[in-house]
């Protein structure tokens, strides 16, 4: 009994080294392969050979098999119109899907699906470019994109990764555009709209520009303090503009107070002033993310400083 359990470990052994052995065997092999195709990546001789030895190839797990539908649509992302890298995605694709475990089927519409990844990739590079521009007839066509830049349909691949990239690069540009507008124009309610759908999908806008917007827009609060619906955007602003290293809280904080001291209408300023001060030291103290006691009685002091007599 000792015996053949312990013959039977020996085999286990024996199997899981053969495995790992030739598992390393083909992905050496794959390496090959695709060094193959990097020397000539758009020859058509190229194209057979390499994916005759594709076909060749056994022995690789799910994740060793993606490098190589990878760095095929690498090549289609850099030649998007090229029939025959059409047609080496397409095969390459057949393999890689029929490859993996469980098998699946790469059909026409999965190409299509890239292609389509491709022509919106394309379109927002020119969106990028036109922004740079400057013009507002640019800006309104680019408006237009922030509705369309939902991608999670799509499988996830190399042009899906290099597209997501580039939206993020679009957004970051947008959004200081916008920012720019907003700053000259505080009031404009579409550019309200416009700003808080764009924040939800950005990461961080540019810092000094998002700042300036809410100097103006807290110049334009004070003026108008009865004005509700800017006083609601203006704290939404706050509560999404980018902290650590972006937008001073203490720099707000101490414009309300001086746009407070000169105000006519102090009366109606000191609720705004206590919200800005709320948001400042929860920004200072931002493990509690609230003011601590003291911090509202040097608010109660900041503001009985700065009254008229």
């Amino acid at each position: 009994m000792y015996d053949k359990y312990q013959t039977g470990n020996v085999l286990a052994w024996i199997y899981i080294g053969t495995s790992l052995y030739f598992g390393v065997q083909a992905t050496k092999k794959r390496d090959e392969l695709l060094e193959y195709l990097e020397a000539d990546s758009l020859n058509l001789k190229t194209h057979q050979d390499f994916l005759a030895g594709l076909n060749k190839l056994k022995g690789l797990g799910n994740a060793d098999l993606a490098p190589v539908y990878r760095r095929v649509l690498e090549i289609l992302i850099n030649n998007p119109d090229d029939p025959q890298v059409i047609d080496l995605v397409h095969k390459s694709g057949q393999w890689y899907f029929n490859s993996q475990e469980p098998a699946k089927v790469y059909t026409l519409d999965e190409l299509l699906q890239v292609q389509t990844l491709l022509i919106k990739k394309k379109e927002i590079e020119s969106l990028i470019t036109k922004l740079e521009n400057g013009s507002e007839e640019n800006f309104i066509e680019a408006s237009k994109w922030i509705d369309r830049l939902d991608f999670s349909e799509f499988e996830d691949n190399a042009v899906k990764s290099r597209l997501l990239n580039l939206r993020q690069e679009f957004l970051e540009k947008f959004s200081t555009s916008l920012l720019r507008r907003i700053t000259d124009n505080p009031t404009n309610k579409e550019f309200h709209s416009l700003l808080k759908s764009t924040l939800e999908l950005i990461n961080r806008p540019n810092s000094s520009a998002y700042e300036a917007f809410l100097i103006s827009l807290l110049n334009h609060v004070v003026a108008d303090p009865r004005d509700r619906d800017l006083k609601e955007f203006l704290m939404h602003s706050l509560d999404k503009a980018p902290g650590i290293a972006g937008v001073s809280s203490l720099t707000l904080y101490n414009t309300v107070l001086d746009l407070f001291e000169d105000s006519s209408s102090q009366k109606a300023l000191g609720v705004l002033v206590l919200d800005i001060g709320r948001w400042h030291f929860s920004r200072k103290n931002w493990l509690r993310r609230s003011p601590k006691p003291e911090d509202e009685l040097q608010m109660q002091n900041d503001i009985s400083m700065r009254l008229k007599n």
